[in-house]
């Protein structure tokens, strides 16, 4: 529920799990909730980690899917570049398996 509420108010929300079928799965069934709603803004139903601290920068909301691994391999690669989170914080609302 919360992160459809984040999507109404137009949150940057990334979905994780690992595997890449399910987090493509979990973003698609996200838009059809939000229905008769249309999401506007980016969707990349799955990102590769390499690109993921490029597409993080993004100064819109935006809907994207990583696995695990891929965001774990953003996250280094952020702090390998010095970059920050604009937003200060990350959250976990829900599991995708």
């Amino acid at each position: 529920m919360q992160v459809i509420l984040g999507l109404l108010a137009e949150r940057r929300t990334i979905v994780v799990g690992k595997s890449a079928g399910a987090v493509q799965s979990a973003v698609v069934a996200f838009l059809d909730l939000i229905q008769p709603l249309h999401w506007e803004l980016p969707v990349l139903p799955l990102v590769p980690g390499y690109l993921l601290s490029r597409f993080i920068a993004a100064p819109v909301p935006f809907l994207y899917g990583c696995t695990r691994e891929g965001i774990e391999l953003a996250l280094l690669q952020m702090c390998k570049e010095g970059s920050k989170l604009k937003s200060g914080r990350i959250r976990q609302v829900s599991k995708v398996p």
